[in-house]
């Protein structure tokens, strides 16, 4: 089968993912236009906890339709870093990173939700919380120089959208842990 549509190229990466019975969440830009403002994104970004003995089987049930280097799969495991999948036909790319070991990244995992990105054929997939995106947007805008605008506007746009639903409590002590709670309390300005 071959895939074209955003949507579909997903599903088929996180059925692999389910599959092998692979802890995962989609995070990043479509993320954050899942809880804030959209905006378009020629890519994906999936944290998961791939491990070793997932590597052939994971490999396999997608080197049909992407890209997927098991060299690079392996170096990402073994560093606790990322590495992409391309999709053949439409070029569209899966940034993997894998899931750290920290109290943070534990806490990421344990509240991600489920959401439904297809009604028919239903599709659901896990996505970070509105809360932790806002956290990783300030992360990377603050490791940017604060100059990744991108970040800051995706930041802004989920705080406004979801003003008054946000875990507020749960932002201040993180953004202090992560040490961005000077950006978190500037957002609050903004919004």
């Amino acid at each position: 089968m071959m895939l074209s549509d955003p949507i579909a190229i997903i599903a088929a990466v996180v059925s692999v993912l389910e599959g092998l019975h692979i802890i995962y969440y989609i995070g990043g830009s479509f993320a954050s236009s899942l809880y804030g403002i959209p905006r378009s994104s020629q890519d994906v970004d999936i944290i998961a906890d791939i491990r070793p003995e997932h590597v052939n089987s994971f490999v396999q049930n997608l080197q049909a339709e992407f890209y997927v280097d098991e060299t690079m799969v392996r170096n990402a495991i073994s560093h606790k870093t990322s590495f992409n999948i391309i999709h053949f036909v439409s070029s569209f790319k899966i940034d993997i990173f894998l899931a750290q070991d920290t109290s943070y990244s534990k806490k990421e995992i344990s509240r991600r939700n489920l959401h439904v990105l297809r009604k028919e054929p239903l599709f659901e997939a896990y996505f970070a919380s509105a809360e932790d995106i806002i956290l990783e947007k300030l992360i990377w805008f603050k490791l940017s120089n604060e100059v990744m605008n991108t970040q800051w506007k995706d930041v802004l746009g989920i705080m406004r959208v979801r003003k008054g639903s946000l875990d507020i409590d749960y932002l201040k002590h993180w953004s202090t842990v992560l040490d961005v709670s000077d950006l978190l309390e500037k957002a609050f300005i903004y919004v």
